[in-house]
């Protein structure tokens, strides 16, 4: 082989093991596998937690549409709400003294 042959095979190779080394150095890709693992994994998490607060809330509207007592009382006490035949009296509480302070 001619010198130059193996001054260009050298160069060539210098700059592959270069180019690997730097590639190598430089990778992200199992810092960013482990965080998103983490990521995963805390979402999951979160959903359980959502999800038992939305079974909590399908029980509680079930409740509401099986037991007319209950329905009642929270249209009465959420809304505001009276029958035909009653009368609503609001009645303001006076404001309470602090000592002079507001």
């Amino acid at each position: 082989m001619s010198t130059f042959v193996k001054l260009l095979l050298a160069t060539t190779f210098f700059i592959f093991v270069t180019s690997l080394g730097f590639y190598i150095a430089t990778d992200n890709s199992a810092k960013d596998h482990r965080r998103l693992n983490h990521d995963v994994a805390q979402l999951k998490a979160e959903n359980k937690v959502l999800a038992l607060h939305n079974d909590k809330l399908k029980a509680a509207i079930s409740g509401l549409g099986k037991d007319s007592r209950l329905m009642e009382r929270r249209v009465r006490n959420d809304l505001g709400m009276v029958r035909r035949d009653e009368l609503l009296l609001l009645l303001n509480q006076p404001d309470r003294d602090y000592g002079g302070m507001q």
